[in-house]
């Protein structure tokens, strides 16, 4: 993260930060924690200024956001990453997501 970025608050509050996953055009994957429940999951942080203008979408109730958050945060399907949450802050929004392993 760039020198003096603070993260959203109600992200570091449910969730301990850990190893970098990998990094791409539009941002980075990190593992994290659920600070309560324990799980793993994964972040993935897209830089805002990365997304192209094509790729934004309106929504209801978020307002502006990349079209992958949007189509990730209506997918439900067992063989596909879920989204769980949504975060931002001034610079990322962040995607955090885990497997479903409902009927397993």
């Amino acid at each position: 993260f760039p020198e003096g970025h603070s993260l959203n608050p109600f992200f570091v509050g449910s969730y301990e930060l850990g190893d970098e996953l990998g990094a791409g055009g539009y941002g980075f994957v990190m593992t994290a924690r659920h600070r309560i429940e324990g799980f793993e999951v994964a972040v993935k942080f897209i830089i805002k200024d990365k997304v192209p203008a094509h790729a934004w979408v309106e929504d209801e109730s978020f307002g502006r956001i990349p079209s992958e958050i949007m189509i990730m945060s209506l997918l439900e399907h067992d063989n596909i990453v879920r989204c769980l949450d949504i975060f931002e802050d001034s610079r990322y929004f962040y995607l955090v997501s885990c497997f479903s392993f409902r009927n397993r």
